[in-house]
């Protein structure tokens, strides 16, 4: 190699080389990452009714305010679990039949709940493993302790349950035609299913016609999973549902439509359970600390 080649490489400076790394620094004690926790199932054990959480809300008012004073209550939030608890498909309300503190005070009275209270089902919207996670979600209301009380000495009740499965879908077209009577359709028949629809005059405040159908389900309602409405094209109407009672005292609900009008063309769609199982599902709850 020739002298000033091998001059250049002494003169050339050294490679800079990275600074070391740091220490990593443990956490402080307690700070650690926490460690994935295992999904929680609620689907276990017998069918029951569990209590969540318990508020009350005392209310003084110096003044009585236009609509009355607002009483003083407590809220409930109950929870259904259990191993069949992703086969729930309606529910209906906590129903208490025994609520008293240990003053001896019964937080209910004999007409707390309504006919309809007692009757009306809603359908479970959440997926199975929602319901796994965090069960079947139900608040209810009652009167306010005595302020003296310190624990609800006795709390009993239930929620009634729909477990089903598989449904069938029966296609109505213009169901209008038949108001006042019950739908001459032969599939509903073999489903022991009658359905009438209630002419709007018997309803307490009639609605305009066109923009509301009202529905009474006279046998099996529990067995009716939802009711929905389409246009020719078998597009989807926007309706709310409405809960009524009817000038002889039966239960109905009406449906207003959100956009366009109930007419010849329009199509109802029922869908009906192959099977179904009602069941009570108890609470029964005894000494719980008040808040």
């Amino acid at each position: 190699m020739p002298a000033y080649m091998l001059m250049l490489l002494l003169i050339q400076p050294p490679t800079p080389q990275p600074p070391p790394s740091a220490p990593t620094a443990a956490p402080p004690p307690g700070m650690e990452a926490p460690a994935s926790q295992p999904a929680v199932n609620l689907a276990v054990g017998p069918m029951r009714v569990e209590l969540v959480a318990i508020m009350e809300g005392r209310y003084r008012f110096i003044e009585t305010p236009p609509g009355g004073a607002r009483p003083s209550e407590m809220q409930l939030q109950f929870r259904v679990v259990g191993e069949r608890l992703t086969e729930v498909a309606k529910y209906g309300k906590v129903i208490l039949t025994e609520l008293v503190d240990d003053t001896g005070k019964s937080l209910i009275k004999p007409d707390s709940y309504t006919a309809e209270d007692r009757s009306n089902l809603r359908l479970a919207g959440l997926p199975p493993e929602r319901l796994r996670e965090s069960g079947l979600q139900l608040v209810q209301r009652a009167d306010a302790s005595e302020r003296a009380g310190r624990k609800i000495k006795t709390m009993k009740g239930a929620v009634r349950v729909i477990l089903a499965g598989k449904y069938d879908e029966v296609t109505l077209i213009n169901p209008g035609a038949a108001t006042g009577k019950s739908i001459d359709d032969q599939r509903l028949k073999d489903l022991g299913i009658d359905i009438r629809i209630v002419p709007l005059d018997d309803l307490p405040n009639p609605p305009p016609p066109g923009r509301s159908i009202a529905v009474q389900i006279k046998t099996k309602p529990e067995n009716v999973r939802n009711i929905a409405f389409h246009d020719a094209w078998m597009k989807p109407m926007r309706t709310r549902e409405m809960p009524v009672t009817l000038k002889d005292g039966s239960s109905a609900t009406v449906y207003g439509i959100m956009g366009g009008e109930f007419n010849a063309d329009t199509q109802m769609v029922v869908q009906v359970f192959q099977s179904v199982e009602d069941l009570q599902v108890p609470l029964d709850l005894k000494d719980i600390d008040l808040p």
